[in-house]
């Protein structure tokens, strides 16, 4: 599991500041509230937040669910729109200002494959109510995250359509959000092992 610099990481890689995902065995270097801001800013539109929001869109489209615009291509277009706004705000808001309000650390810390896949799995979803405090590493309720997708579902309703607007939709929102959150977290912690055995397959390839 990452740890924090100090005598017992002195041999251990440092991940850089503004990782969003810190590896398993790795020193990390402790987070401050500008650092927050940037990071949160620098993991907008990258290329994982670019596949989540044409997943999202793609999804609401396949099921034909909110935000309701239909299902033509005008429809996908606008769905597009709507998810790259609400999961954009909703990012930034928890992991730039709330983490900042609340003092936690935006990052996520990969078990990695020294654990269980049965503890790895239920490590990185329960990260999306758990998170650890920047001050002192010590695990509490993921508040920043919990209240950020609060308030992105409640920013829907400035461009959500109007069917959209009620108490139902807006709680089946944030539960698909907090979801969405727990599912980012799981391929976080398997990312870096589906990609080892996708280039052991490759060099098998090539050496036969």
């Amino acid at each position: 599991m990452a740890v924090t610099p100090g005598p017992a990481a002195n041999n251990l890689p440092m991940a850089p500041m503004y990782s969003r995902v810190i590896p398993a065995g790795m020193a990390t270097p402790q987070i401050h509230k500008w650092d927050k801001i940037e990071l949160a800013t620098r993991n907008l539109y990258s290329a994982t937040s670019f596949a989540s929001f044409f997943f999202s869109a793609g999804w609401s489209h396949l099921t034909n669910g909110q935000p309701n615009y239909g299902v033509n291509s005008e429809a996908f277009a606008k769905r597009l729109g709507a998810a790259a706004v609400r999961d954009s705000t909703q990012a930034f808001i928890s992991n730039g200002p709330l983490a900042v309000w609340f003092h936690q650390d935006p990052r996520y810390f990969a078990l990695g494959n020294h654990y269980s896949l049965a503890k790895r799995t239920w490590y990185s979803v329960t990260r999306a109510i758990i998170t650890r405090n920047s001050t002192d590493g010590h695990s509490e309720l993921n508040t920043s995250l919990i209240l950020g997708q609060a308030a992105g579902t409640a920013l829907n309703n400035l461009y959500y359509p109007q069917s959209n607007r009620n108490f139902h939709d807006n709680l089946a929102s944030f539960g698909g959000s907090m979801g969405g959150a727990a599912l980012s977290f799981a391929l976080d912690e398997f990312t870096s092992d589906l990609l080892r055995v996708i280039r052991l397959k490759q060099l098998e390839r090539f050496t036969h």
